[in-house]
């Protein structure tokens, strides 16, 4: 019988006190390999992520692991309770067309379980047919009736209005007076953020001097407000494809030229720090996200600590919005996933507000052409829009999921249950250090240029930024990174979606600042990672358009079934993902059958699967056949046999695709040839 008094140690000796190296040989004798190298995987911050993580991983960190909530620096949170006693502020954009259809809006979501609202002056609403611009108070007479019957005190208000930030604090200025309100009674933030701007755009609207005078005033009028003056956004960075170091890094070297210069206005630290947030993303890496939320508390904490900032100064107020770069058009759906995720890897991280974009926001463009189109097509009007059925049932239903998906976690999931659930993880706690150290590295190479002002001026941060872009193109049509819907799984059913795109603002509203328009950097533009492939799907919308039909490939398989089957599966999903139809024909015996099939197809795309050992049989007479015959056509062999590929391609083979294939040049090239 077991003495309940030794019952931890009684227990303890009935199993192995397993080490570190005996659990690494059982691994590498699983694999059938002698180093587990195998199994470490990159991201595109270089951290090397290993297969397992030990106590050893986190005993010799550079930044200390905390062990309490709500204590310096902040790593497991600014809050001692956690969520406990006040969850994350659920926030969300709203689409509407006037003042009282807004009010309407927001009341009902603020019923219906939504805590903050977010009011975006650059969005421009439409689908394919309809457009106009998202609906904002132009006044103080117009923000009463949006806001009547909603307690700002209580619910904060979130304001992403660019170059117009100053000019929407009037509006709000004005109503506080005619209500004989004051700042005290408004929560919640505006994106005055000039440096921000700048790198979306190139080009500034005023003198950084006359912007942060406009900055100071409104600070000295505020007092103890719990209003955010300033919004230090990384968006820009990860929008235009860079990974989270660039986000972190740039982030805290522009909080710092902020800093400094209120510090030269007379502004206190603590003010100053009490007046500013850090809007930030969050993608699908999920871990790595978490890690990114928990690590930028603690270089905050650093930075403020060093200007003389006492410890309630140190905690930093995050808003986090879903990244748009990972959404797609194709298979939106999906997109729902993605903001789930998305969203509980903030909460996971820890923040005060959470923004997550309805799900179609895979649709928002980047590109030039499709701005203009925007700016071409303002002359529809509001009463059209709001009769398209169709596009209010889509809108209202992406909407009421997108509140809903926050509710879900903070009220079913009990998310809120656990204060800083990651925290103790082996691999979250290295991933936080390593994410930490290499962020502060880049600040620093930042601080080395003179801060981040004259770094974007010579070009710094737009070159690491394209590099991580380029790298994660080239992944994405490689696919060595999915995108699920887009680049892999594609759902050929699906045609052109009824979708809701936003485009940013081309022109401002009449500031009374003095505009002050000069290119004085290289903007870094927004990107969108399926847009390759929404491209490719477009071109087979567009040929089943003239042609009655999608694009086909014809896939000849030859041998049993062991040896092709693995390639057939491949090619399909290849040439799926392009838009295109496939047909399989099952084991050929010879290869005049096969070109037989093939003319007899009508198609102009053959695909040949089978075996290495297989194919020199007969791959180039079957090659030398067909192009006899039908010499426009594309020949495609699956698979890379290099010590054949100039005898094959010396016989007809036009392209060989393989895992290491880049999928949309070679998917271009087949449209090209049709």
């Amino acid at each position: 019988m077991i003495d309940p008094k030794n019952i931890s140690k009684e227990i303890s000796a009935e199993f192995d006190n397993s080490q570190f190296d005996e659990w690494k040989a059982m691994a590498e004798k699983s694999i059938n390999t002698n180093s587990l190298d195998k199994l470490t995987s990159g991201t595109y911050e270089n951290i090397d992520v290993k297969p397992l993580y030990s106590k050893q991983d986190i005993d010799n960190l550079g930044f200390q692991i905390s062990e309490f909530t709500g204590v310096p620096p902040y790593l497991r949170g600014t809050q001692i309770n956690g969520y406990k006693i006040k969850k994350w502020d659920m926030s969300q954009e709203l689409i509407a067309f006037d003042a009282n259809e807004f009010n309407k809006k927001v009341k009902e979501n603020l019923s219906r379980g939504q805590t903050a609202i977010a009011l975006n002056s650059q969005l421009i609403t439409h689908n394919s047919k309809l457009k106009t611009k998202n609906y904002v108070p132009r006044n103080a007479d117009d923000f009463k009736i949006a806001f009547d019957g909603i307690d700002l005190k209580k619910v904060p208000l979130n304001i992403f209005a660019g170059d117009d930030s100053f000019e929407y604090l009037n509006v709000i200025e004005g109503f506080l007076s005619e209500s004989k309100q004051n700042w005290n009674d408004i929560k919640g933030g505006i994106d005055c953020d000039p440096i921000g701007k700048l790198v979306e755009t190139g080009t500034m609207t005023d003198l950084f001097e006359n912007v942060f005078d406009e900055i100071k005033k409104y600070i000295e009028k505020a007092g103890n407000s719990e209003f955010k003056f300033i919004s230090v956004s990384g968006i820009p960075y990860r929008e235009g494809g860079g990974n989270v170091l660039h986000e972190l890094a740039f982030t805290l070297a522009t909080s710092v030229f902020y800093v400094r210069e209120l510090l030269k206005r007379n502004i206190e630290i603590d003010n100053i720090s009490q007046k500013m947030r850090f809007v930030l993303t969050t993608g699908n890496d999920f871990f790595l996200e978490i890690a990114k939320i928990r690590a930028v508390r603690i270089l905050w904490a650093k930075v403020i600590k060093e200007f003389g900032g006492n410890e309630e100064s140190q905690k930093l107020n995050l808003y986090i919005k879903s990244l748009e770069m990972n959404k797609s058009e194709l298979d939106p759906w999906v997109n729902l996933l993605r903001n789930t995720t998305e969203a509980m890897s903030s909460i996971f991280g820890g923040c005060d507000t959470i923004e997550i974009g309805n799900f179609f926001d895979g649709s928002r463009q980047s590109s030039v052409g499709s701005r203009q189109s925007a700016v071409d097509s303002r002359q529809s009007t509001v009463e059209s829009l709001k009769v398209n059925s169709k596009f209010s049932e889509n809108l209202e239903f992406s909407e009421r999921v997108t509140r809903n998906t926050q509710i879900v976690l903070a009220e079913e999931c009990d998310l809120t249950e656990v204060c800083d659930p990651a925290g103790g993880s082996y691999y979250i706690e290295y991933l936080t250090n390593e994410i930490a150290e290499k962020s502060w590295e880049l600040f620093r190479e930042v601080e080395i240029r003179d801060g981040i002002f004259e770094a974007l001026k010579q070009g710094f941060p737009q070159e690491q930024v394209a590099k991580a872009r380029n790298e994660r193109i080239r992944n994405i049509s490689e696919r060595k990174e999915v995108i699920l819907g887009a680049n892999k799984y594609p759902n050929l059913s699906e045609r052109e979606p009824e979708t809701v795109n936003r485009e940013p603002k081309l022109k401002t509203l009449n500031s009374q600042l003095t505009t002050h328009n000069s290119q004085l950097i290289t903007s870094i533009p927004k990107v969108r990672s399926a847009e390759l492939f929404e491209n490719l799907r477009q071109k087979a919308i567009e040929f089943s358009h003239r042609k009655g039909e999608l694009p086909k490939v014809f896939i000849a398989a030859f041998g049993p079934l062991s040896k092709h089957k693995a390639r057939v599966d491949f090619s399909t999903d290849f040439f799926n993902v392009g838009g295109f139809e496939t047909t399989y024909n099952v084991g050929y015996e010879n290869f005049e059958e096969a070109a037989k099939e093939f003319f007899k197809s009508g198609m102009n795309i053959l695909v040949i699967c089978s075996s290495d050992d297989l194919y020199s049989g007969f791959v180039p007479q079957l090659a030398r056949l067909v192009k006899r015959a039908k010499p426009l056509s594309k020949i495609i062999l699956a698979g890379n046999p290099v010590d054949k590929i100039d005898e094959y391609k010396n016989s007809g083979v036009d392209e060989f695709i393989h895992r290491n294939s880049d999928m949309v040049k070679v998917l271009n090239e087949m449209y090209d040839s049709i």
